[in-house]
């Protein structure tokens, strides 16, 4: 125990003598009670002291601080002291005081653990310090959290010494320190951070979240926050400084790429793909701020995001109803944050460029377009020798004719000129005009992401502004898109009992055009890449019109099948214009300290306006060339409301109660109007007006409600043990009547074991969990009612159809139960960290269409049967292998899932389903044509060609064995590098785009040696005798068969096409693939270069994303897209990206 007394004489009259007498009689007091209660060890501790003009009653506290001595003076003594101005280090308690007190009117004596301050009587002497007087320097700065927000309260110290400060308010310190000494920053809740003075005199720090086992809060159903080991499911965060401030994807989902395990996104190459995503094999829900929202992304922005929790599971998101059970990516956007000039500014510019690629299909240009080996050119649609084929099978390029003009063999060709006195068109070099075809076609494409966000707080309210501006330029010529969004949010205390919350957000997406996707002549690809022979220079056709024909007929190469690439994207143009509304109002009322009231009404509303405008002129035998015309316009509205009342209290000091009680509403209504003409008069000219036939037009209207009742409770011992459940009752529109009720629970136990058995030195922090919940789920509106659908227009008269199903009006909910258990366990401090958890998601009584009799008039009807489950493991892993006093840090993060889906039950009086699958089997077959082979395998042949069998194969499963994602930061002084790896392995991929580049010709596999001009033997067996013996499923149940070797030869072309052509084995590619997703490095300028301008913040990023794949097998393509048709080339983008704040 420290004692210090301060005695002062206020009216300063009482003698000199007097006062001793009462110092003595307080001193033997003092005495007596040190010697009781203080261990004498101030005089062995050590001093570290930098002052300047600090007053000495100041310079006293702090060597009773470092000391632990007791001070006792009179304070009308220090009246004639002056200030103090040293620098001491590891000095003793005698020797600061010596120090201190040179030149000073008073000097002192010690007695045990009391140092008494007298009046000197004798002239100061000199006196010689032992302790070390090292160079000085202050030091000064700025303490943030990775937010960019302030934190005042971090003790900021000298390691290996009590020296020490505290941050202010606005988050700065000041520190005396030796050139070379370690600062320390510590603050709970944050990763201890060392940094090196190295003679700086500005040092800014960022603190860095760790508290995984000091109460991390992160934002759980209907936006409720909760501690992360209170919960008994799992959930996992992305941090918007990791995943979205440096680099800005078109669509957000892209960005989460590798950083949630059980996360599957399957990113698509095209100009406005949106990708899929897929959370425990299932589509989640998206929520923002609390707000449950319809979006495909692209409505989200990036620069407003604050973090990314996905809520994996029913568990967590039952109380979102059936729309939550398949889990939640719960979005928080950023709002005002306190600034000590009171309004920040931030500035967020970002641009990458695309103009390589990590996928490009190869096509090869020895051979020009035709078949067997001819072609010549008349009118494209087979008037000439082969000019209406349509493969790339024609003569071999560059061949030598010393007998032409041109010294290569030439023939006539789609833009021969005409010979002015025959009309006949002249014979042009058959030579590769067009090896990079694709390449000279494609152009460089960006993405400019702009973002300007004005921010504030004070004690009462927040706010923030945000205008973001978007625009990428695909790589197909004429495609683009661009967006804008506004968005605002605020929050005001008027009482301390109301706080009010608000927000809203506007996006516009446009494009004028983008790339039709897809095989068929309505994509680029099609036209120009499987069908197009380098004989072609993609160049020569960017007059896209016939002269004296425009506006009615194009200039192609083929006039029979394919579209001039040029003509399809510029006359051929979709136009899609998006407008998104999000917002809610929220009002918190706080009767207590324990009991709250909340109310909230949020709002979903978008319009699309999306038209298809196609010109005169279209080649595909299957179309006329008569243009079309078509307009759509969707409206959708959500309108949800909630209200929440929650109590929470400590019950005793072991037991806590968390309790809460609402209802909700939710109305939805969906509008279509559609109108098309197949033909049109005027070219150019896209009106309904400018019909040439009968316009088609049709208009739907679809509304629904659910209104809920929900409550949850959560029980804690010890704030160690959480019991939590959950109860929500919907009632549904969309459900008979007397079905329409339905009630699902949750329940969920997270134990920190940690907190209850001694666990052993390098374990920080060790929980189990565990859960099981139940959701029902309803239809689509007037999902159990017979509603009529527009049918084919006789005339002028139009016609409807019932449909050819069975509608059940005693339908019941559908419902699905997850079972979950898992394990958070971190070592070293938080240095290393594993979250484990195992899953089985059950599907029963499932709302399906049972196929029947056709005799009875009708196709199938609607049931509650079938049961579908899931198993699957997620595990992530966290670690800083180096953390260096230097500032050298690297964290990293491994994501890793596997998830197979299977059938339970079937339905009553089914065998099959599908006609595959039978009870306990796994889904996702990838079934279909295959190959006869012998018994060790080899394909069986008959006259020169493979031999298909008559029975279906299975060739493995579509779903990956597993997918993972690897998440890397290294961090050094003001540099940070960060790059992710991601993929997945396994899985079956089936390309229609190998198959119909090997089909059509252009594949280099084509144009190998002299494989076109002499017959080919395939690899593989004949059947010599025996015979082979199989069951129904085409399993061999005897084999007497004998093989020899295939020797017969036939026509390459015939062979590819019986080998490639529509087999499925053939065309099935393992989907393994590891992409190196990102790549970011970044430098931050120092604070001390910031420190004398009106910049806080600021630093610079050199960007990369998609930068390189690696271990894929699957030709001419991305698996990455998990489709196999046409696909863009898969793009590299790099870039830039400035942050600065104001």
């Amino acid at each position: 125990m420290i004692f210090t007394a301060w005695y002062q004489n206020k009216g300063g009259t009482a003698s000199l003598s007097t006062q001793i007498w009462r110092i003595m009689r307080l001193s033997a007091v003092l005495l007596l009670f040190s010697a009781l209660h203080i261990s004498a060890t101030g005089l062995s501790q050590k001093i570290t002291l930098s002052s300047h003009n600090m007053p000495l009653e100041k310079v006293f506290r702090e060597i009773k601080r470092q000391a632990g001595m007791s001070f006792l003076l009179d304070q009308q003594l220090l009246k004639h002291a002056h200030p103090v101005s040293m620098e001491i280090k590891n000095a003793t308690i005698r020797e600061a005081l010596d120090l201190c007190l040179k030149d000073q009117p008073l000097t002192y004596e010690i007695l045990k653990d009391l140092v008494v301050i007298k009046k000197r009587t004798t002239a100061p002497v000199n006196v010689v310090i032992t302790a070390d007087i090292s160079k000085k320097i202050t030091v000064r700065g700025t303490v943030r959290n990775p937010k960019g927000e302030v934190l005042p309260g971090v003790v900021v110290t000298i390691k290996n010494s009590s020296t020490g400060t505290v941050t202010k308010e606005d988050g700065t310190y000041s520190i005396v320190a030796d050139e070379q000494d370690v600062l320390v920053f510590g603050l709970l809740g944050f990763e201890k951070t060392e940094i090196v003075v190295d003679g700086k005199a500005t040092i800014d720090v960022v603190l860095q979240d760790n508290r995984k086992d000091l109460g991390e809060v992160v934002v759980t159903a209907l936006g409720i926050k909760k501690e992360v080991k209170s919960l008994g499911y799992s959930v996992q965060e992305v941090k918007a400084a990791d995943a979205f401030e440096k680099v800005k994807e078109p669509n957000v989902l892209s960005s989460l790429s590798g950083r949630v395990a059980g996360l599957v996104i399957s990113n698509k190459t095209g100009l406005y793909e949106t990708p899929d995503f897929l959370l425990r094999g299932a589509t989640p829900l998206v929520v923002v701020d609390g707000v449950p929202v319809n979006s495909d992304f692209w409505d989200v922005n990036a620069n407003d995001i604050e973090n990314i929790n996905v809520i994996k599971g029913a568990t967590g998101s039952a109380l979102y109803g059936s729309r939550g059970k398949n889990g939640v990516v719960m979005i928080t956007t950023k709002r005002g944050t306190k600034d000590k000039r009171g309004v920040s500014v931030n500035f967020n510019s970002s641009g990458t460029f695309q103009n390589s690629f990590i996928v490009f299909p190869e096509v090869q240009h020895r051979y020009g377009s035709g078949f067997g080996g001819q072609y010549a050119f008349v009118d494209g649609k087979g008037g000439g020798v082969q000019d209406g084929a349509g493969y790339v099978w024609g003569p071999e390029l560059d061949q030598a004719d010393p007998s032409s003009s041109s010294g290569y063999w030439e023939t006539t060709q789609f833009n021969s000129q005409k010979d002015p006195q025959t009309g006949q068109l002249i014979p042009m070099p058959w030579i590769s005009r067009g090896k990079n075809n694709l390449k000279n076609f494609l152009e460089t494409g960006y993405i400019l992401n702009n973002n300007i966000s004005i921010a504030g707080q004070n004690k009462d309210g927040n706010y923030r502004v945000s205008l973001t501006q978007f625009n990428q330029k695909g790589m197909a010529p004429n495609t683009k898109l661009k967006g804008n969004t506004v968005a605002f949010n605020g929050g005001y205390k008027f009482s301390k009992r109301l706080t009010v919350d608000a927000s809203v957000n506007y996006n516009k997406q446009y494009s004028d055009n983008y790339e039709q996707q897809g095989y068929g002549s309505q994509n680029f690809l099609y036209n120009m890449l499987i069908f197009m022979g380098a004989d072609v220079d993609i160049r020569d056709m960017k007059n896209y019109w016939k002269a004296g024909q425009e506006g009615y007929v194009q200039n192609s190469f083929n006039n029979l099948y394919y579209n001039n690439p040029y003509w399809l994207l510029n006359e051929v143009t979709r136009e899609y214009d998006k407008n998104v509304i999000n917002g809610y109002v929220k009002a918190d009322y706080t009767f207590n300290e324990h009991l709250k009231l909340m109310a909230r009404t949020g709002t979903n509303w978008f319009s699309t306006y999306s038209t298809y405008n196609e010109n005169l002129g279209w080649i595909d035998w299957g179309k006329l060339p008569d243009g079309e015309y078509r307009v759509n316009n969707d409206y959708y509205f959500d309108i949800n409301s909630d209200v929440l009342l929650s109590y929470d209290k400590k019950l005793s000091d072991k037991w806590g109660l968390s309790a809460a009680a609402g209802a909700n509403s939710r109305s939805t209504t969906i509008r279509n109007q559609y109108a098309s003409t197949d033909a049109i008069v005027v070219p150019g000219l896209y009106n309904l007006a400018n019909k040439a036939t009968q316009v088609e037009a049709s208009n739907s209207k679809s509304e629904k409600r659910v209104n809920s009742l929900y409550g949850m409770a959560t029980i804690d011992y010890k704030n160690a043990l959480f019991l939590t459940l959950t109860g929500r009752k919907d009632w549904s529109s969309s459900l008979p009547p007397k079905n329409n009720s339905y009630f699902y629970p949750s329940v969920s136990l997270s134990g920190v074991l940690s907190e209850f058995i001694k666990m052993p030195a390098f374990v920080t922090f060790a929980k189990l969990r565990g859960s099981w919940a139940k959701v029902g789920g309803d239809l689509d509106p007037y999902g159990y009612i017979p509603t009529y659908s527009y049918a084919t227009t006789w005339g002028t008269t139009p016609s409807v159809t019932v449909g050819n199903g069975i509608y059940n009006s005693n339908i019941r909910p559908q419902f699905s139960s997850t079972y979950e258990v898992g394990t958070d366990l971190r070592f070293l401090n938080n240095r290393l960290g594993i979250d484990v958890a195992y899953y089985k998601i059950l599907d029963i009584d499932q709302i399906i269409w049972q196929s029947v009799a056709l005799s009875s008039g009708y196709a199938s009807r609607q049931i509650n049967a079938m049961e579908f489950y899931k198993k699957g493991v997620e595990i992530t892993l966290n670690a800083t292998p180096v953390k260096l006093s230097n500032s050298l840090q690297w964290n990293v993060q491994v994501n890793w899932s596997r998830m197979r889906s299977y059938l339970g039950e079937l339905a009553p009086g089914e065998e099959k389903y599908q006609g595959i699958y039978a009870s306990g089997d796994q889904l996702g077959l990838a079934r279909g044509t295959g190959w006869e082979k012998s018994p060790d395998g080899q394909i069986i042949y008959n006259n020169g060609r493979p031999v298909m069998s008559n029975y279906p194969q299975d060739f493995g499963y579509y779903d990956a064995k597993w997918t993972g994602g690897i998440v890397n930061n290294f961090k050094y002084r003001n540099f940070s590098l960060g790059f992710v790896f991601d993929g997945r392995y396994g899985g079956k991929i089936y390309s229609v785009m190998s198959q119909q580049m090997m089909v059509g010709g252009v594949a280099k596999e084509t144009a190998v040696g002299d494989i076109r001009t002499k017959p080919y033997v395939g690899a593989g067996v004949v059947v010599t005798g025996g015979d082979v013996t199989r069951d129904e499923a085409g399993k061999i149940i005897s084999d007497t068969r004998t093989f020899a070797p295939n020797t017969t030869g036939i026509n390459y072309f015939d062979w590819v096409n019986a080998y490639y052509n529509r087999m499925f084995e053939t065309n099935i590619f393992d989907a393994t693939f590891l992409k190196l997703r990102e790549v970011t490095f970044t430098y931050s300028l120092p604070k001390h270069v910031l420190g004398r301008t009106f910049i806080k913040d600021a630093s610079v990023s050199l960007v990369g994303r998609n930068m390189a794949i690696f271990f894929t097998e699957l030709p001419f393509l991305d698996p990455d897209s998990f489709k196999g048709d046409n696909q863009n080339p898969s793009p590299r983008s790099m870039g830039f990206n400035l942050n600065v704040t104001f």
